[in-house]
């Protein structure tokens, strides 16, 4: 097995200290910090993604995982490039109306602090308009919409398809880039009401955001 494949496989099985030290390995023998990223815990926490799509692990794993990806994360962080104070990246981030699903929420928040972003969490059941609104009150650079509740709502629908007129009247897409993360709709959907980038499940979200902020 290779020292990625045996990343991905201490998060899929959430071993903390091994993850950490396999990090530290990987660190020392000299790969680069996005790469250890991408190839280790971003693609261990998409086979633990792809593995509860069907029902071979759940929602309290994807936690764990999280939790153990963390871990090699606070290896790397010095390891990786930093910001300048007057640099930093600025997400709103909340679920859209209608949809309370918290889990994909927290995942996403936890991974775009890892690219050292100010994270404004506007929380759940949230409609176009407030996402404008943080948006323009804290200069965000990103917008981060999103919809991951199994049986998404007519009410979230709606609001989604807001998103095009909102963009045009706010004049907000000037600055920030528009991520929209969700099964419920399709990409091409997405490219017809004008958003920037869309995602399918939380870990394509975070890679979809690093490019739209530092592409």
């Amino acid at each position: 097995m290779t020292k990625y494949g045996e990343l991905k496989e201490a998060i899929v099985k959430y071993k903390k200290n091994r993850v950490a030290d396999l990090t530290e390995q990987a660190v020392k023998a000299g790969d680069n910090a996005w790469e250890i990223m991408e190839k280790g815990f971003l693609d261990g926490l998409d086979i633990v993604d792809k593995k509860i799509t069907r029902d071979q692990m759940f929602i309290p794993e994807l936690l764990m995982a999280a939790k153990a990806a963390q871990k090699g994360i606070d290896v790397l962080k010095p390891h990786m490039p930093k910001n300048r104070k007057d640099d930093k990246k600025t997400a709103v981030v909340g679920t859209v109306k209608g949809d309370f699903h918290a889990t994909g929420k927290t995942i996403i928040t936890l991974m775009a602090e890892w690219l050292g972003l100010n994270i404004i969490d506007i929380g759940m059941d949230v409609s176009c308009e407030q996402f404008f609104e943080k948006a323009e009150k804290h200069n965000a650079d990103l917008i981060c919409l999103l919809a991951f509740q199994s049986n998404i709502s007519p009410v979230t629908i709606a609001e989604i398809k807001k998103m095009e007129i909102l963009g045009k009247q706010k004049n907000v897409d000037k600055k920030a880039k528009v991520l929209i993360a969700s099964q419920a709709i399709s990409k091409q959907y997405s490219q017809e009401i004008g958003v920037d980038a869309y995602a399918n499940n939380a870990v394509s979200a975070f890679k979809k955001a690093r490019g739209l902020i530092y592409q």
